[in-house]
């Protein structure tokens, strides 16, 4: 697609119809306007050229800083509105390249091509020079829930982290658990050591329920055991008990219990040490 430089009057611009950013900060742009009011225009913005104006297709930030400060005209690259497929993709391809997107913001460009515009997952990462898995992902994070979506777009938490807390199906679990992950920058492996224990205190729970109400109460729940961390031997786990322990300490600990084992196996031997 042809493209031409020129200057374009910001008063036959319209924004884009379906914006690639979702939350401008303020802030971020009133520094833009600044910059921009010292140095110039470093970088033009690209339009779409229709019969009733222009569209932008990326730059958007660099249009709304322009009528922060007050300006009547922008440097633009204008391309010709022809081809409304490969438009879309020309649109993808900028904003994927040009504006720094967060993750959530790219997973709504990935998800129109591949489901509005019917493009297929291998095709998709294909045109946009992405693998199979960074696309899947993306789709992945469009369908997460609207909280983790803004955390996940407000850089609080990490994709790996919101993956670990979307397996949690209990809302206000997961939102305790998502609190919990942006007050202390959890990582992947804690919020998912965080969501086995939750999975376990809620069996527990069950259990304790049950017993309490005897035959009245009806909990339906398989009979699930895990290993012990200390003698690694897998017990049913209604009858283990949780700690929370650091890395040296659980060392430490599996050590005595070696040490106290080898002490037992050499008493019951009768072996004993000189």
């Amino acid at each position: 697609m042809k493209s031409v430089f020129q200057k374009v009057g910001l008063n036959l611009i319209r924004e884009p119809v379906k914006a690639a950013r979702t939350n401008i900060a303020l802030e971020s742009l009133t520094e833009l306007a600044e910059s921009m009011k010292h140095r110039g225009q470093l970088q033009p913005i690209i339009l779409l050229k229709s019969n009733d104006g222009y569209e932008i297709e990326a730059g958007h930030r660099r249009f709304l800083a322009a009528q922060m400060l007050g300006w009547s005209v922008i440097d633009a690259m204008v391309k010709e509105a022809t081809d409304d497929d490969s438009l879309h993709l020309d649109r993808a391809h900028e904003n994927l390249i040009r504006e720094d997107l967060n993750p959530v913001e790219e997973s709504k460009i990935v998800w129109d091509l591949v489901y509005e515009d019917g493009r297929g997952v291998e095709r998709c990462a294909s045109l946009l020079c992405k693998t199979v898995s960074w696309v899947e992902t993306r789709l992945e994070i469009y369908k997460f829930p609207d909280d983790i979506k803004e955390a996940i777009a407000l850089g609080a938490i990490k994709v790996a982290v919101a993956k670990e807390l979307v397996k949690v199906k209990n809302e206000e679990t997961r939102e305790r658990l998502l609190k919990s992950a942006i007050e202390y920058g959890a990582s992947a492996a804690v919020v998912k050591q965080w969501c086995s224990d939750t999975q376990v205190v809620k069996f527990l729970e069950q259990s304790e329920v049950a017993a309490a109400g005897g035959d009245a109460v009806a909990i339906n729940h398989s009979q699930v055991s895990m290993p012990c961390r200390i003698c690694d031997v897998s017990h049913m786990i209604d009858i283990l008990r949780h700690i929370w322990i650091c890395p040296e300490c659980m060392g430490a600990m599996r050590e005595l219990a070696r040490e106290t084992q080898k002490q037992l196996r050499m008493i019951e031997t009768g072996i004993t040490e000189e």
